[in-house]
């Protein structure tokens, strides 16, 4: 039997390298088509909720799923507690909302805006000083945060905050386009 040259060689093993290459590529595009998934069906549960409570029950339940995320909370600046108290007159239990957090001013969510510029995500691993008022039921382990800030009429209204026991998942480095997607 005739054994192949080196050239042959080369092409048999560079088309191997191809093939596993495009068989990785394909994966990473179901995976993603996957979590776009995830996320329409989120999205539409979103839009669907009907009430306040149903709004924030839905991001506290699906929210961590979709995400495989380890903490999700939701800080809403409050001044004067307005919200909450318009929210319980108008019947919101707040017992089973252990993770939406109220505070009196937008400095407190730390994203140091005083000059009136676009407060941006803030991502890196976990510091309980810094991050533990965000994360007051914090699980034992958490490794890396995301704090998403939220905007209305580009005021700063509150934050998105992610947590993961995984201290890749959220990096300074890290683009935050879907990131920002999630907490518009």
């Amino acid at each position: 039997m005739h054994q192949p040259d080196a050239t042959s060689r080369d092409l048999i093993a560079e088309n191997e390298g191809l093939r596993a290459h495009m068989a990785y590529l394909i994966d990473q595009a179901q995976r993603n088509h996957d979590i776009m998934c995830r996320h329409q069906a989120f999205d539409l549960e979103i839009v669907g909720a009907s009430t306040f409570q149903e709004l924030v029950g839905t991001i506290f339940r699906m929210l961590p799923v979709i995400s495989e995320l380890d903490a999700v909370t939701l800080s809403l600046v409050d001044a004067d507690a307005d919200i909450y108290t318009v929210m319980h007159k108008l019947g919101v239990d707040f017992e089973p909302l252990p993770d939406l957090l109220f505070c009196e001013h937008a400095v407190e969510l730390g994203f140091g805006t005083a000059d009136g510029s676009k407060p941006h995500p803030r991502l890196g691993g976990f510091d309980a000083a810094a991050h533990g008022p965000r994360f007051p039921h914090a699980p034992a382990g958490l490794k890396s945060v995301a704090l998403v800030p939220l905007l209305r009429n580009k005021r700063l209204i509150g934050s998105l905050n992610l947590g993961s026991r995984d201290s890749r998942r959220f990096t300074p480095a890290m683009a935050t386009d879907f990131i920002e997607h999630m907490a518009s």
